[in-house]
């Protein structure tokens, strides 16, 4: 997925560039999912010092992502208030999809779960 983005012809890194920063960040969160799955494998089998290892090694990863992508925020800002609005209703849209996206798990396995409602429910 491409973080960065060209809009309305305006951008202040090359295409190259911009295409190698896209490539880097999508490789630093995914290597963060390959953690975590890790860590999910290694609590499993009870080596509960590896799977703090590989979480703590994934939230470095996501680190990572999010230093290259604060620098390139840093000096590729464009604003218009058709994006702002763009952005404001896709916020707004992820806010109401993804706790949908956990009630579904929630409502498909209500037998399997200690509490019968979603906002009661801990996932810790």
């Amino acid at each position: 997925y491409a973080i960065i983005k060209t809009v309305g012809g305006l951008n202040m890194i090359n295409e190259k560039l911009q295409e190698a920063f896209n490539d880097q960040i999508n490789k630093e969160f995914y290597s963060a999912y390959l953690y975590l799955a890790m860590s999910a494998f290694f609590d499993e089998i009870g080596l509960f010092g590896f799977a703090n290892w590989t979480k703590v090694q994934a939230r470095e990863e996501m680190d990572h992502g999010m230093i290259i992508f604060n620098y390139i925020i840093s000096f590729c800002f464009y604003f218009s208030f058709s994006l702002l609005l763009f952005l404001l209703f896709y916020t707004l849209l992820m806010f109401y999809v993804i706790p949908q996206c956990i009630y579904k798990v929630h409502h498909s396995h209500q037998g399997t779960l200690r509490h019968p409602e979603p906002q009661t429910a801990s996932f810790r």
